[in-house]
């Protein structure tokens, strides 16, 4: 075992570049054995940047010429894929800590919740909810959204989201809880407009409760694009600046700018010019409160989530060469 580790560091070592790694043409999709009846191996390639999807020979492969056209981990990749059958020992294939795949199962569950929790709060924003008789801060009256209850649950999968599997699919999610919702709002406007049946006579109060729903997607929109991309690009660099460790405390750090910028655009864009503004910023202390509490309430669960995703799917991503532009969907490296 000990030789075999010596011989897959000198594979990575072999292809270093001092300053960067060098712009590759070619990506490994995967490898296949005895492709077409024959004992030998192949790999499924991809031209980067395109949908072309080749086979190639791996001793073709294992030439200068071609593994100069490959990243680093992928030209390793080769060598090994060269020596298991050279040696016809494909259990070699198996110790190569080969690249993850960071779309997995998990991240689809992560991504319905998250996202459902988005819906929920949009829907549920219009209602506004009173705690009457409670000392804080010299409010004893505490008015908030019921949005409060639900959204920030998106704060709680969406930290889970950035902390395993990384800043760019984190931003895919947000950007998919965008589209859905925009999908659900729309939906509902044109029932709204619907001419409803002679038999159903709450037109009224379903344009009441729903007709105001554009305004609320509006202001949940803007403020939740700004203040979950905070939440995840500033938790996405303090763990490269910690190298992994005190989840607690980026984890309490983004949450507390991103929920402070989130609620106050949120408030005024949602209710400025319907209530009071001694309300509003009633509103605004209310929710900064709850959802920071929210996540130090969660926090124990965040630690066992992550640390079972962590195991199950092979994936703790840092984020040291990711570009943090929010308008781009890219995935894969």
């Amino acid at each position: 075992m000990r030789r075999f580790s010596k011989f897959f560091a000198n594979c990575i070592s072999m292809f270093k570049i001092e300053k960067k790694d060098r712009e590759s043409k070619y990506e490994i999709i995967s490898h296949e054995e005895n492709y077409n009846g024959t004992k030998n191996i192949y790999a499924k390639i991809r031209v980067k940047g395109l949908r072309k999807i080749f086979f190639k020979p791996i001793a073709i492969l294992y030439t200068t010429e071609w593994l100069e056209e490959f990243s680093r981990e992928d030209a390793a990749f080769i060598a090994i894929l060269f020596l298991a059958e050279q040696r016809k020992d494909p259990e070699l294939i198996k110790l190569f800590p080969t690249k993850k795949k960071y779309v997995t199962k998990n991240v689809v569950l992560l991504g319905m919740l998250f996202i459902s929790s988005l819906i929920l709060s949009n829907l549920t924003a219009f209602k506004i909810v009173e705690f009457k008789n409670i000392n804080l801060f010299n409010l004893l009256n505490i008015n908030f959204p019921a949005a409060l209850v639900f959204f920030p649950m998106t704060y709680f999968f969406g930290n889970n989201l950035t902390e395993v599997y990384g800043f760019k699919v984190s931003r895919f999610i947000i950007w998919s809880g965008l589209i859905c919702s925009t999908l659900v709002t729309m939906g509902i406007l044109i029932t709204i407009n619907l001419t409803p049946s002679q038999y159903w006579p709450y037109q009224q109060e379903y344009a009441l409760i729903f007709g105001s729903t554009f305004r609320i997607f509006f202001a949940s929109s803007v403020s939740y694009f700004i203040g979950e991309f905070c939440n995840s690009i500033i938790l996405s660099k303090i763990k490269v600046m910690t190298s992994g460790k005190w989840l607690w405390l980026r984890v309490i750090t983004s949450t507390s700018v991103a929920v402070a910028v989130d609620s106050m655009i949120f408030c005024n864009v949602a209710f400025l010019g319907t209530m009071p503004d001694s309300v509003i910023w009633g509103m605004i202390l209310t929710q900064y409160i709850f959802k920071v509490g929210y996540e130090l309430l969660a926090l124990p669960l965040t630690y066992l989530i992550t640390a079972y995703l962590k195991n199950k799917d092979q994936v703790d991503y840092y984020d040291y060469k990711t570009s943090f532009n929010p308008f781009s969907l890219k995935i894969d490296n």
